[in-house]
């Protein structure tokens, strides 16, 4: 058997061809494709065959014999040991390296879960996965992805020189500061207080890998399972999935009059705890709280001895007049927490946002933090505090808000153009845009899906990453519409793109 399984075509990686030889051995004897006392082949009969070195060679049977899978037999050769049953891969290397496809006979080849012997995960595990693939699926697409950047326009010449300035400093190869890089702080809390009005230094900022791990922080520090947390009727899914995984129930802030909600007796009577709210542009409608809702939320707050999570993730995009500073430099109680992200700005893969936090909370996100994650690369956070440091983020700013502002006002004379039966939800800035369907359009061959959701998924499989927007509505009935991202889709493909929505929508 062992001279018929080397006879097979084989595709060692050729950066590391020890490892590969390794693990296509070991695979093959947990497999069974080689079993006990099959003589392997002399080391200079395999390196002849494969084109390796000798020495390659033996080194690997020598890892092996030493991790007892095959022993050597004096003036026989090298064979495979007798072992107790071992379980087989779901995925074999062997396979892999062969060029032979997976087997998909057995029921654990579709799918991980379905495995009879698949082990128990907890409820909170369970609750997430059917998001993640959703969200693993949707993001292989591009054109009309909301929060999305113009990577074509990105300085990425600037963005190598200073990362090359930052690796050639060796303060990084330390342990990282919990709180993150003291000059990226420095440079953040600069950036919030003249351009969003936040009231921090770098003593209560905080570096996280983005918006989201901020908010995980804050709500593992200041809920218990079963606490209640004030939520907008339309917003980001990503907070609702960290909610179900740490077991805290939501209550609906009313839609109707969301100041006078603040001050009425259903306000008065929550048991809620927390408030997490998108102030200066709810998402992914983009409306603005006006001035007496923000103050009757801090009341709220200060009088019930609650907490305000603002999630500020991209008021630096605003197209018409300043934007409304931040609700947290209004709050003179310390009742806001403050997060927003990089990932907009630059670019997604750099995951990295900030965290500012009333100094009573500080060194409890920090402990936890020093046991989530241990901190962040110092040598990224440095590469952004140069870039901001030396002006080139405010540039990309002003930049990347012409841009937008350019690409928002075609797709919206686009729109007008081929699909005037949509109706625009006003707003003044962003990275994406929501439109309204009309009410009278259904899908007559699915009546449990929102009509939303079957174009969404439509669009999809035609490579446009639109979102439905009946996914981020919290309230029934949902509204329906869908949201067009602009920031990264070019002048050149917009017309195109909005053209084969039409033909979409078109077939309802």
């Amino acid at each position: 058997m062992a001279l018929r399984l080397f006879e097979t075509e084989i595709s060692l990686t050729p950066h590391n061809k020890q490892q590969s030889l390794y693990q296509l051995i070991l695979s093959a004897i947990r497999l069974g494709k080689l079993e006990a006392n099959d003589k392997l082949p002399s080391t200079r009969l395999l390196a002849e065959q494969l084109h390796i070195a000798r020495s390659t060679v033996k080194t690997v049977y020598e890892i092996l014999q030493a991790e007892g899978y095959v022993e050597t037999r004096r003036g026989s050769g090298t064979f495979v040991a007798n072992l107790p049953e071992l379980p087989s891969y779901e995925l074999s290397t062997y396979e892999l390296l062969t060029n032979k496809p997976p087997a998909t006979s057995e029921p654990h080849a579709t799918s991980p879960s379905s495995s009879l012997n698949a082990p128990a995960v907890s409820a909170s595990a369970n609750t997430l996965n059917d998001s993640l693939r959703q969200r693993l699926h949707n993001e292989q697409t591009h054109h009309f992805l909301p929060a999305q950047p113009a990577m074509d326009h990105f300085p990425h010449n600037v963005w190598h020189k200073v990362s090359k300035q930052a690796l050639r400093e060796s303060y990084h190869y330390g342990n990282p500061d919990l709180a993150g890089d003291p000059l990226l702080r420095h440079e953040t809390a600069l950036f919030l207080r003249q351009q969003r009005g936040v009231n921090c230094t770098a003593d209560n900022l905080i570096i996280t890998s983005g918006s989201q791990q901020a908010l995980y922080l804050m709500l593992r520090i200041l809920l218990n399972a079963g606490d209640t947390v004030l939520l907008e009727g339309v917003g980001y899914q990503g907070v609702d999935l960290i909610l179900n995984s740490l077991g805290v129930n939501n209550e609906l802030i009313s839609e109707n009059s969301a100041t006078s909600y603040f001050t009425s007796t259903e306000a008065n009577s929550s048991v809620a705890t927390a408030a997490i709210v998108t102030p200066s542009r709810s998402f992914p409608l983009g409306e603005t709280m006006p001035l007496s809702t923000r103050k009757a939320l801090l009341d709220w707050a200060t009088r019930h001895e609650r907490w305000i999570i603002e999630d500020d993730y991209d008021s630096e995009f605003t197209f018409s007049g300043h934007s409304i500073a931040a609700l947290q430099g209004l709050d003179s109680q310390q009742r806001v927490i403050y997060t927003g992200t990089f990932s907009r700005t630059m670019f997604p893969g750099i995951r990295l946002g900030y965290l500012v936090v009333p100094p009573s909370l500080t060194a409890h996100a920090l402990r936890l933090r020093s046991i989530t994650d241990g901190g962040l690369s110092t040598s990224l956070q440095r590469s952004l505090a140069y870039f901001m440091n030396q002006g080139h983020y405010n540039r990309h700013l002003r930049r990347m808000r012409k841009l937008y502002q350019s690409r928002k006002a075609l797709l919206n004379a686009l729109v007008d153009q081929h699909l005037p039966e949509l109706t625009l939800q006003p707003n003044k800035g962003g990275m994406h845009d929501c439109y309204f369907l009309p009410d009278a359009l259904t899908d007559k061959n699915d009546e449990n899906t929102p009509l939303d959701q079957s174009i969404e998924a439509r669009a999809n499989q035609a490579k446009l990453g639109i979102r439905a927007l009946s996914r981020y509505s919290r309230s029934h009935p949902k509204r329906q519409g869908i949201v067009i991202g602009f920031g990264s889709t070019d002048e050149a493909d917009m017309e195109a793109g909005v053209i084969k929505l039409a033909g979409i929508i078109r077939s309802y």
